[in-house]
């Protein structure tokens, strides 16, 4: 087994939930404070993210991200660009 399959077993993982996106820029968007686990997968190009008002992480195609709960998270074409309420994209989509 690999280790993130031994990661996800030992949290006990009981649902799933995908959503493909595709932003140009300039975008941002702000999630909501969740109380579970989330994963994000660059698939292509590059973005920034940052976890409760820190300073940016660069982030490039192939990056894996976990995000734990209780955390606010922004991603950002660039570290200037303002964002939006996650919620609002859903709105459009």
């Amino acid at each position: 087994m690999d280790v993130l399959s031994d990661v996800l077993g030992m949290m006990r993982v009981k649902g799933t939930l995908s959503r493909r996106s595709e932003y140009r820029a300039p975008w941002g968007v702000t999630f909501p404070r969740v109380d579970h686990v989330s994963f994000l997968v660059i698939e292509s190009g590059s973005s920034f993210m940052q976890v409760d008002g820190q300073a940016p992480i660069a982030l490039e195609t192939g990056d894996l991200v976990m995000f734990t709960p209780g955390h606010d998270v922004s991603l950002f074409d660039h570290p200037d660009t303002p964002t939006i309420p996650y919620a609002q994209v859903l709105e459009t989509a």
